[in-house]
């Protein structure tokens, strides 16, 4: 039995409380480097080591020692008074646990991101939406990355956590209020993913009284059954499990397709639409083998800047000075280092900040190096450059020499860029840099070749029928039935944080220096062209834990797939004669990948598929280049497969005349 302590008690009150409903209007919307720091790839590892994992108790003694500081000061005669009352609430710290609690309901309520470490100080993202996180900021760095791996597990495992708490309290999670949710989920997943201490559970009851101040009676009376609950069946091995429903549904011969889809969803904590593509086209076992990989803690990697002189094996032993477990990848070793423990102390410690190395997949390397393959004195265009670590990767490849041109819709996310390249030593001579629809740009240079004045917002307006063009940059959006969202209307791959839309920087807001004459290369089109595009993400779902639920079947075939289109056709005018065009992205749906590029040459008849060759990948440091590129000649990544990088799709398409 749970132990009646603390505030896991098991008076009569708590429980009537419990019993109350808590319903709310839904908003939707580690290289240990030996003596001689060798420099060689990484061993493979079946886990990657977290803080968490190690530290799964600690945390709540860590927390339970920040919050047992006296909440009250009081007087001669006993009393609270009132400054004394707010000062010591000013100076409450909060709790990892908390933080972990606010950052998810901002993921899940106001569409913040999860799990997506930035190349800034430190792994929260920065956004303007995130000044009621500030005070997260202030934890230790091994605190903060426990925060991080708090939010990016309830996040991933959000579905199968519901499934598990409705069927403890008999209620739709959905209908419940935010914080009491997110306690409730934080908790659980503690229990089942971290083997958490029993007795651990009543600082989780505490949380939900400070996260719910206006409801705190009910909110803690709820949250402390519930968890007496789930602490008792856990200890008793009886906690409910979809596993159990699928291998029911499964052991009948009447199980439909559908059901299979959802029953997977449910163990792995899918959305079905998804599962549902990738039993079709990979089987079951391979398809729960991708989804158990997209639940597992990434492996990050940075990419070493020569353009600082900065190389690998120089940063390997000044990591390894820092206690960060790090190693040479074993891809592209020549430029990225695996990240196995200590990204926190990499950015805490101003690696990026001073421009030294950048956080960068390697399967946005190969796009770059073996796809796009940028050489010194080049004319390059990034059509969809922001966050920008292609951009900087072409402008390494390029040693600071020719032209690099950066368009994207985000004003805001261009001038980070800016700071970004500044950090990394790029020359200001290099760089052009234009916040503006590539469909917009596409036709100002057609007409400035042509001599012809281009219509003043050309290719913006109003949305579209067909939903390619953008109303809104919010976050809002419709829930389905297995936790996702549907995007609708919106065209980029995600809402842009300074609230700007695609039409807000057309050629009638652009000053000289960023038109399209300002942007365009003294002469000619561009040598080469990479469209990054925007898609669903399906290859980066462990990093970006929250994509999952971002995303839906008619995002992809109505909205994405026919964007990307309007997106290739519009680049391609931008390509020289015998130039290159490169399409990638982080997705490993083939309507948005092979599909999308079958159809693009089949409207284009002056481009031709140029496959990868292998032989350039071996250059590259490449050990085995064949379980990265496609028989076809694309770079073509599974998360499952390869382990230690995004999935991810990029071709090679060259224009003849």
């Amino acid at each position: 039995m749970l132990p009646h302590h603390g505030l896991l008690h098991g008076n009569a009150q708590a429980k009537r409380a419990c019993l109350l409903p808590l319903f709310c209007t839904e908003r939707r919307a580690t290289l240990y480097a030996s003596s001689s720091l060798e420099f060689r790839s990484c061993k493979p590892r079946s886990q990657p080591r977290t803080d968490l994992a190690a530290h799964a108790n600690g945390v709540a003694s860590a927390d339970r020692n920040r919050s047992s500081q006296p909440s009250k000061q009081r007087g001669n005669n006993g009393s609270v008074t009132r400054s004394q009352s707010q000062d010591t609430q000013e100076r409450r710290e909060i709790t990892a646990r908390e933080a972990a609690v606010r950052q998810l309901i901002k993921i899940e309520e106001e569409g913040l991101f999860a799990g997506h470490p930035t190349n800034s100080s430190n792994l929260m993202v920065q956004s303007s939406r995130q000044a009621a996180l500030q005070k997260s900021r202030t934890l230790p760095p091994r605190e903060q990355t426990t925060v991080k791996n708090l939010v990016s597990g309830v996040t991933r495992m959000r579905r199968r956590l519901d499934y598990v708490l409705s069927k403890l309290t008999s209620r739709n999670m959905g209908a419940v209020e935010p914080g009491v949710r997110q306690v409730l989920r934080l908790a659980l997943y503690e229990l089942e993913y971290e083997s958490l201490a029993l007795h651990a559970l009543d600082e989780h009851v505490d949380l939900a009284r400070r996260i719910t101040p206006a409801s705190a009676k009910y909110a803690t009376g709820f949250v402390n059954a519930v968890l007496r609950e789930a602490g008792r069946r856990a200890q008793a091995g009886t906690l409910p499990s979809p596993k159990d429903e699928l291998d029911n549904m499964t052991a009948s011969t009447k199980a439909s397709e559908r059901g299979l889809a959802r029953g997977l969803s449910l163990v792995h904590s899918h959305p079905t639409w998804l599962t549902s593509r990738w039993l079709k086209r990979f089987g079951r076992e391979e398809a729960e083998a991708l989804m158990e990989q997209n639940n597992k803690p990434p492996v990050y990697t940075v990419r070493v800047n020569p353009l600082r002189g900065i190389t690998v094996e120089g940063l390997l032993a000044r990591l390894a000075e820092e206690g960060v477990e790090a190693c040479a990848s074993s891809t592209l070793p020549r430029d990225f280092v695996e990240i196995h423990s200590g990204l926190q102390t990499v950015l805490a410690k101003g690696f990026v900040a001073r421009g030294e190395c950048l956080v960068q997949d390697v399967s946005a390397g190969l796009v770059v190096a073996a796809a796009l393959d940028p050489q010194p004195g080049e004319r390059v265009l990034d059509a969809c450059a922001a966050p920008g670590g292609k951009t900087m990767f072409c402008a390494s490849r390029m040693q600071g020499t020719g032209y690099l041109t950066a368009l994207d819709t985000s004003a805001a996310r261009l001038q980070a860029l800016g700071r970004q390249a500044e950090a990394a030593g790029v020359p200001k001579s290099m760089m052009r840099m234009r916040a503006v629809d590539l469909r917009v740009f596409a036709k100002e240079i057609t007409a400035s070749l042509s001599g012809q004045q281009a219509p003043v917002g050309a290719g913006g307006g109003k949305p579209r029928e067909d939903g390619t063009r953008s109303q809104s940059s919010s976050s809002s959006s419709n829930a389905t039935d297995d936790g996702s969202s549907s995007i609708q209307t919106r065209v980029s791959a995600q809402a842009m944080e300074d609230g700007s839309s695609l039409d807000q920087f057309s050629s009638s807001s652009s000053s000289s220096r960023d038109g399209a004459e300002a942007a365009r290369p003294q002469s000619s089109l561009w040598d080469k062209v990479l469209l990054d595009a925007p898609c669903s993400g399906s290859g980066v779902l462990a990093k970006r834990a929250d994509m999952r639920w971002r995303r839906s079947a008619q995002d992809v075939e109505a909205v994405l797939v026919p964007l990307q289109a309007e997106l290739l056709d519009s680049a391609a005018a931008l390509v020289r004669p015998g130039g290159l065009l490169v399409y990638s992205i982080c997705s490993i749906e083939e309507d948005e990948g092979p599909q999308q590029v079958a159809a693009f040459l089949a409207r284009h008849s002056n481009f031709q598929l140029e496959p990868i060759k292998l032989a350039n990948l071996s250059d590259l440091g490449v050990v085995d280049a064949s379980l990265v590129v496609s028989p076809e000649g694309t770079i073509a990544t599974f998360p499952h497969r390869q382990g230690v990088m995004d999935g991810s799709f990029a071709s090679r398409l060259r224009r003849l005349h």
